[in-house]
């Protein structure tokens, strides 16, 4: 819950920068599927027909399968931004140490 609420905060505050529309979930759909087809040896064969079995994924399950999807593609792109406005600085600490560190949250 806490993630989602970063994260939502994240993209509506950038939404230039992280922004998910249908194109882009065509596309990721479509390797997905070619991965997957992939994995059998199929993958070429699927040629023209891919836009078509990209759609039909997409509309599975009521709809579900393009908003998980969706969601998929937008935590990617939040977690991308954010690592891209943050420093990472490593910090070496004892067993003692840690288990405060834990104990505090």
């Amino acid at each position: 819950m806490r993630f989602n609420l970063i994260k939502n905060k994240s993209a509506e505050a950038n939404q230039d920068d992280i922004k998910v529309d249908n194109t882009d979930v065509m596309e990721y759909t479509k390797k997905m599927i070619a991965e997957q087809f992939g994995a059998y040896g199929m993958a070429d064969q699927l040629g023209e027909n891919m836009d078509s079995f990209a759609q039909n994924y997409l509309q599975g399950e009521n709809g579900e399968n393009y908003r998980k999807v969706y969601e998929e593609m937008l935590n990617k792109r939040v977690l991308d931004f954010i690592k891209d406005k943050i420093s990472i600085k490593e910090k070496k600490v004892d067993l003692d140490g840690f288990k405060k560190a834990v104990d505090k949250n």
